[in-house]
C-alpha cells in the first residue's frame, strides 16, 4: 500500500503569479521529499488602492499550492 503526504503552501511575490509559484516549489522542493508537481489551489491579488479597477494596481501576487509526495512503505 502506498501512502501520500499533502502539503498546502501559501506563497507570495511582488512581481507575478509565476514568481509566487516558482519560489514556493523552489522552497518544497528544498524541504519535502518525493514531491512531484503541485496543484494550483487559489490565486489572489492585492491591490495598492481600494475603489474601481481603473487606475487600481497590483501590490502582491499570492497563490496557494497543493503538494502531494510519495511515501515509501515501511515494513511492519
Amino acid at each position: 500500500m502506498s501512502v501520500a503526504r499533502v502539503t498546502e503552501l501559501s506563497c507570495t511575490s511582488n512581481q507575478s503569479f509565476e514568481d509566487a509559484i516558482r519560489q514556493g516549489m523552489e522552497r518544497a522542493m528544498k524541504t519535502l521529499r518525493g514531491v512531484r508537481g503541485a496543484w494550483i489551489k487559489e490565486q489572489r491579488d492585492r491591490c495598492r488602492r481600494r475603489g474601481p479597477a481603473p487606475g487600481a494596481e497590483a501590490a502582491s501576487y499570492s497563490a496557494r499550492l497543493i503538494l502531494p509526495s510519495a511515501r515509501r512503505n515501511r515494513p511492519r
